[in-house]
């Protein structure tokens, strides 16, 4: 789902026979001046709507890759934080992010791939979704949520999404 200027959207995949067909669900319009909460209530109580995962906006996202050292992942949380001021330009007590290992690197460390966002950004979409009594299950990228949604779990081969 996607909540953005008070349009509240959600992607419905359906498998055919020649192969997966989106369709952009434009499920509800804040009228006038609406808040967008109104208009994600609205649109959770026409079809009723329990748990979400939600997209933020990439355009409010910093995406960074960097060589950490550790064995792991507390270990490569750390090295990220103590970094991260190079990666994002917000105060890092303000930065909410995430990251994945994407490799191994040289003596020792290994290739992180991760997205940061303002605190700020998670706090009021979070908060939107809870006045609208509907659970957040994940917060996730557009980029990273088309992904997940177009391809299976067990998918490791390279993929071109246009």
């Amino acid at each position: 789902m996607e909540l953005r200027r008070g349009e509240v959207s959600s992607w419905e995949l359906r498998r055919q026979v020649a192969g997966l067909r989106g369709e952009l669900n434009l499920l509800r319009t804040a009228p006038g001046g609406m808040a967008a909460i109104a208009a994600l209530t609205a649109a959770g109580e026409a079809i009723d709507i329990q748990g979400a995962n939600a997209a933020l906006s990439e355009a409010k996202s910093y995406l960074f890759e960097m060589t950490v050292p550790g064995a792991e992942k507390a270990e490569w949380q750390t090295g990220v934080e103590q970094h991260l001021d190079e990666f994002i330009p917000l105060p890092p007590a303000e930065t909410a992010f995430d990251f994945v290992k994407v490799g191994d690197a040289e003596q020792g460390e290994v290739l992180v791939a991760g997205l940061g966002f303002a605190q700020r950004v998670v706090d009021e979409t979070v908060s939107a979704f809870d006045a609208a009594r509907i659970a957040v299950r994940a917060l996730e990228s557009e980029s990273f949520a088309t992904a997940r949604a177009l391809l299976a779990p067990s998918a490791d081969s390279t993929v071109r999404i246009v």
